[in-house]
């Protein structure tokens, strides 16, 4: 709770006695290569090991008593196994595998498992890429990750899972007990890491703000491409889930001892080709227009035939109940479903497709008539208004409206009556006379010339709010 509390970043913390010496030169090698791949235009590439380590906050140097060394977070990132044991020797990274068959076979614990075995070096580095090549292997769609970290098609379940895995290392406290575990089961993915949670799960689930435990673990991992910004991993690990039309994912907090346990499902809420039937049923135009939570509705709407706040809500528990009701109106009222009943009592069901477009046509009709009216009302201001000014003009400026050419004296008398005691601009001026503007402003330079007008930025004759004024002497003597 103490170390909750710190406002500091703790893996950035200097790890006494240690020195270049604890890193692991593979697997820094591995990722200098990975930065220079995903980012080659950096100017941190250009840095020494020494310097670029400081930069990502894996080396630091104490002002106060002149020490040196790696900090926490990069000693568990690219630590040798046997330094990182020497300062925590209750350090554990452990992925198992499991197929089904061990509920039936006492004898049969796992069919695999990674730790450190002393046959690679035993840091989070090492650790997260051997071990996401199995976590996404089952997925369906071709994966694999190139040398600068893109993917061949990559879905987005394949980025919530790479997200949820680089999550629980950069989110884990470190001197806490139990260490990392992943376990890989056929219908799911559970990842724990020592903590708790720093935010609600009503936060967490919301997406959109960010408190990280260890921020230098996790600067070291968006330099790669690994996560997501801070305050987006919750929601491309909800996005890629639910987009799989997958049970959304679950998060339990424990307290003996204090550990964070995400589960990710691989069982579907509804098949996918429900999608694609939906789709075909309220067009596709539509459907791209509806946002990830709508869609999910829409699919448990089109699955179920009936259903109320309460079934959609333990389906999709990452929407808080306000929203989920907004988002439920906004549907109803688009036309895509229909409601029955009042309050608890009330059912949402998928709309016919006919109906479901037609209402889209006429939301969309009554849109462009609500914008052309509001056009038209401001058009029909803007004409009243006109008409207002043309009435007060002066007497020269209503004889040169009518003539299609006119005498200069006859221009000059109507732009300075207009320019009296008021300062006006050639815009204004050539709508009064109905004149070009290009012709106007050639006139009035002349005019100001010759101490006719004033202008006013008279330093800056091309000044955007140029205008004109009838000389003060002139107007006098009016």
């Amino acid at each position: 709770m103490i170390r909750d509390k710190c406002e500091e970043d703790l893996s950035a913390k200097l790890i006494p006695h240690t020195s270049w010496e604890c890193v692991d030169s593979a697997s820094w090698t591995s990722y200098r290569k990975r930065l220079n791949s995903y980012t080659p235009d950096h100017p941190w590439n250009a840095l020494g090991d020494k310097e670029l380590l400081e930069k990502l906050g894996g080396y630091t140097r104490e002002t106060s008593d002149s020490q040196e060394g790696l900090t926490l977070a990069g000693l568990l990132m690219f630590g040798t196994d046997d330094a990182i044991r020497k300062f925590f020797r209750t350090h554990q990274l452990n992925y198992y595998e499991y197929d089904g068959r061990e509920e039936t076979d006492p004898d049969r614990r796992w069919i695999d498992r990674i730790y450190p075995d002393g046959t690679w070096s035993g840091n989070l580095y090492q650790f997260f890429f051997r071990i996401l090549p199995r976590l996404t292997e089952s997925i369906k769609k071709p994966f694999r990750l190139n040398h600068d970290l893109t993917a061949q098609g990559e879905t987005t379940a394949h980025k919530a899972i790479r997200e949820a895995l680089a999550n629980t290392i950069v989110h884990a406290d470190y001197r806490g007990e139990g260490g990392l575990i992943i376990k890989k089961y056929p219908d799911r993915l559970v990842l724990t890491n020592p903590g708790t949670l720093l935010l609600s799960k009503e936060r967490i689930f919301r997406g959109g703000i960010s408190k990280c435990r260890n921020i230098s673990l996790q600067t070291m991992f968006q330099r790669i491409g690994i996560v997501e910004k801070a305050g987006s991993g919750i929601d491309v690990i909800l996005r890629g889930w639910m987009e799989q039309c997958l049970m959304p994912p679950e998060v339990l907090e424990t307290t003996d001892p204090p550990q964070v346990t995400w589960t990710l499902p691989f069982i579907g809420i509804i098949p996918q080709s429900s999608a694609e039937k939906l789709e075909q049923l309220i067009g596709s135009e539509q459907y791209q227009t509806l946002t990830l939570a709508e869609r999910m509705i829409l699919l448990i709407a089109f699955e179920k035939n009936a259903i109320s706040h309460a079934d959609i809500h333990e389906l999709l528990p990452m929407l808080h109940p306000s929203d989920l009701t907004k988002i439920l109106q906004v549907l109803v009222d688009r036309g895509y479903l229909l409601s029955e009943g009042r309050t608890r009592a009330k059912k949402y069901k998928l709309a016919s497709p006919t109906n479901t477009r037609n209402n889209s046509q006429m939301s969309q009709l009554s849109g462009e008539m609500s914008q052309l009216s509001s056009e038209m009302s401001q058009l029909s201001s803007e004409m009243s208004q006109l008409s207002s000014e043309m009435s007060q003009l002066p007497e020269s400026a209503c004889l040169v409206r009518k003539k299609l050419k006119c005498k200069q004296e006859e221009l000059e008398k109507a732009i300075l009556d207009l320019c009296r005691n008021t300062w006006t601009d050639s815009y204004q001026l050539a709508k009064f006379l109905e004149r070009e503007k290009r012709t106007l402003q050639r006139i009035l330079k002349t005019m100001v010339l010759h101490g006719l007008l004033d202008a006013r930025f008279p330093q800056h004759p091309s000044h955007p709010q140029q205008a004109y004024r009838t000389r003060q002497t002139l107007t006098e003597h009016s």
